[in-house]
């Protein structure tokens, strides 16, 4: 069957990422992200300032929270809530 390697493959990463995709949603949720972006806060350094998280770090992080479907945007155009 084609698909099953497809699937096994997928599950296998799936296993591999949980932690840190869990991490990822830890930490934007510690640093109350959803709600400073709901507030109109979407861009990197408004977020890193309003958090007093590095901008690098919270670039690195709201990258991979896009990449997940968590939120919107990226950092030309900033980012906003998924439903």
């Amino acid at each position: 069957m084609p698909g099953t390697e497809t699937t096994a493959a997928r599950q296998v990463v799936d296993l591999i990422t949980g932690t840190w995709r869990a991490q990822a949603l830890h930490a934007a949720a510690a640093l109350s992200l959803p709600d400073h972006i709901a507030a109109g806060l979407g861009t990197v350094p408004a977020l890193a300032e309003r958090t007093g998280a590095s901008e690098d770090g919270l670039a690195r992080l709201l990258r991979l929270l896009a990449a997940l479907g968590v939120f919107t945007g990226d950092e030309e155009r900033g980012y906003g809530l998924t439903d």
